[in-house]
């Protein structure tokens, strides 16, 4: 199973519009990430819809940041590019007659919120301004 990257992606797109000040181009930002520039505009898409970035149209468009860095909290980030739950229970039928299998769901559901809950947390507390300030130390 492989880590969606889409968080530490959009964190650095992210950080280069911020530690620039600039409007910038996909292809720039995906240079910056070293990936193709179709994953970057998948990305900023979600980030634009979550109203965390403006896109401008045209031969000089690109993006910039619609508000402050240091009013973008990342749990904002992760929120708009990411399905939610760090970690997910599988679909797998119960088996009936298992007692794990009957009980399982609901302890994990239980511990999941939990981590949930502090992965929030502490995203909360970093915002890009942040980020952008300890890629310059």
């Amino acid at each position: 199973m492989a880590a969606n990257t889409n968080f530490a992606v959009a964190v650095h797109a992210l950080s280069v519009l911020a530690y620039t000040g600039k409007l910038h181009t996909s292809e720039y930002i995906a240079a910056s990430i070293n990936t193709n520039a179709v994953v970057v505009r998948r990305i900023m898409r979600q980030l634009v819809n979550a109203g965390i970035v403006h896109s401008v149209a045209g031969k000089h468009g690109g993006f910039k940041l619609a508000v402050p860095a240091q009013e973008v909290r990342l749990a904002q980030v992760l929120h708009a590019v990411d399905e939610g739950a760090v970690f997910r229970i599988h679909n797998n039928e119960t088996n009936p007659v298992c007692t794990v299998s009957c009980g399982i769901k609901a302890v994990l559901e239980k511990v999941l919120t939990k981590v949930d809950h502090a992965v929030d947390q502490e995203l909360s507390r970093t915002t890009l301004a942040d980020i952008a300030a300890a890629v310059r130390d």
